[in-house]
């Protein structure tokens, strides 16, 4: 387990892939930052 905020990722997309990528990550104690095209998928994210 990293201590929090360890480790700062950034994912492209949250897609199938990307957001639960960037859910593992987050739930290990990253600092995660995602980005999409998609404002709305962006928005439910936040």
């Amino acid at each position: 387990m990293l201590r929090r905020g360890e480790l700062k990722v950034t994912v492209l997309g949250l897609g199938r892939i990307g957001l639960p990528t960037a859910v593992m990550f987050a739930r290990a104690g990253a600092y995660v930052a995602g980005l999409d095209v998609d404002q709305g998928v962006v928005d439910s994210v936040n």
